[in-house]
């Protein structure tokens, strides 16, 4: 059914000091006036995006989608294509939660960013929200990050700094600040599982005496330390809870212990001529030119390590090429 043509009173908005009752039927430049209240929807849409009275502004062309996941939907939430799946009511993809999967990643839509014309915190079940698949996504939490850190999906459905193996990150975090935080979202889809590049650095490091702090690494760009391993021609023996060597790998950059607990021989001793793993479980993700060290003490009276020949492997992935 035809819209009745707009009128527009308090203003000559149309532009022709001979209508005063600026319905446009004069006026050239708004000969459709109706075509003006037909899309007066999607114009007062677009304010609440731009103003961000509403909803605040994003970059990257965010799309809509229909929340189907039978609950409501925070912002950042990472969502995929649901196979085949539309909401027969409005007609726009359905979401659903992208978890640290194969589906997750290849089928990745993109990170929820805010309802379509309401609340800016969530999206509720059947409602529609925007998502950004390449961009900035601004004023959202990011307290539960440090800027700098890279994103992956995690099993939970949200974003985790904890890397999923053989998948680049979906996003960074730009800003840390719990209600005008920014996170980098990277183009989503085509997440190929595939090898990151790798890389590989030897250290001499010689003997060690009692107390000892050796450079191994400088990161050449983002990466993920996979191991750092010794290998000794000299073993320890006789180590225990009092008698051992002690290890720490130490990102000096950001002032970050690779290990969460300290590795000592009196777990398992060094063997001659064999790798020793020293076990990384934390903070393994490390910008360009971080610094990392070799932290080394030695507990009373274990297996004199001072003039053994001592090198150190370091293996790690890169993140994203910076």
């Amino acid at each position: 059914m035809a819209l009745a043509a707009a009128t527009f009173p308090g203003a000559d908005w149309d532009g022709n000091a001979q209508d005063t009752g600026n319905d446009g039927s004069a006026d050239t430049t708004l000969a459709q006036a109706a075509d003006y209240n037909e899309h007066s929807s999607e114009i007062l849409e677009m304010q609440r995006l731009l103003r961000g009275k509403v909803a605040q502004p994003h970059t990257g062309a965010p799309m809509i989608a229909t929340n189907k996941t039978g609950g409501a939907l925070s912002l950042t939430t990472p969502l995929m294509v649901k196979h085949n799946g539309f909401d027969a009511t409005t007609g726009a993809p359905s979401m659903v939660v992208a978890t640290a999967d194969a589906d997750g990643y290849q089928d990745l839509l993109g990170l929820l960013v805010m309802e379509k014309g309401g609340d800016v915190d969530s999206v509720a079940d059947d409602g529609q929200g925007y998502i950004v698949r390449d961009g900035l996504v601004l004023n959202v939490n990011t307290n539960s990050w440090n800027a700098g850190d890279f994103l992956w999906l995690a099993a939970s459905g949200a974003l985790s700094t904890t890397r999923v193996a053989g998948y680049p990150p979906v996003a960074y975090v730009h800003t840390k600040h719990a209600s005008t935080g920014v996170l980098l979202v990277f183009a989503a889809g085509g997440h190929v599982k595939t090898a990151l590049p790798r890389g590989t650095c030897t250290v001499r490091i010689g003997g060690l005496s009692g107390s000892d702090d050796r450079f191994l690494f400088v990161a050449p760009a983002a990466s993920y330390i996979r191991e750092v391993s010794l290998v000794s021609d000299v073993a320890t023996s006789s180590s225990d809870g009092t008698d051992n060597w002690t290890f720490q790998v130490a990102n000096l950059t950001k002032t970050q212990d690779l290990l969460a607990t300290a590795k000592t021989t009196n777990g398992a001793e060094i063997s001659a001529d064999t790798v020793y793993d020293l076990g990384l479980d934390e903070n393994q993700q490390v910008a360009a030119n971080d610094v990392i060290e070799l932290q080394v003490t030695k507990n009373n009276s274990p297996t004199d390590l001072s003039s053994a020949e001592i090198s150190a492997f370091i293996e790690f992935d890169l993140v994203r090429d910076s």
